[in-house]
């Protein structure tokens, strides 16, 4: 009977990540894979050159490692943007405004007022509450129209 509960635990695991809310994405991620790889190949380059360039561009330096990370947050930020507004039955299409509106408050605050000379923590907050008060002031004006 024991050795029944570990294969009935796995089976369970299994089924719960047999979901569409899970397999769909994942599937989505794996013909965009696909795909870009088909095309890498059509155009006539080999694709162990491809991959390489690929992580080396990702994960050589310091500098690719942190450029990398910085995309993620900000694909991450807009992602998150897309699901508040899916909760509240919206439809956001301006994520790139929203970062390009968010960006320009940041370095306002940052630039034009004496933060530098404010502690560290400060210093990094005060702008990036700038940055999420006016992408959300940019991003909440369709929310207010509708």
């Amino acid at each position: 009977m024991s050795t029944l509960a570990p294969a009935g635990i796995a089976l369970t695991t299994w089924r719960s990540l047999a979901r569409p809310a899970i397999v769909l994405p994942l599937a989505a991620i794996f013909g965009a894979l696909v795909v870009g790889l088909v095309i890498i190949v059509s155009i006539g380059v080999p694709l162990s050159e491809a991959i390489s360039a690929f992580l080396d561009g990702a994960f050589g330096s310091e500098y690719a490692l942190a450029a990398s990370i910085n995309r993620a947050v900000v694909f991450s930020a807009i992602g998150l943007g897309f699901i508040f507004a899916n909760q509240a039955n919206l439809t956001n299409v301006g994520g790139e405004g929203q970062i390009a509106v968010a960006a320009i408050a940041a370095a306002a605050v940052a630039l034009k007022t004496p933060v530098a000379d404010w502690p560290l923590g400060l210093a990094f907050v005060l702008p990036m509450l700038a940055g999420v008060a006016a992408g959300a002031f940019w991003g909440g004006i369709c929310g207010i129209l509708r």
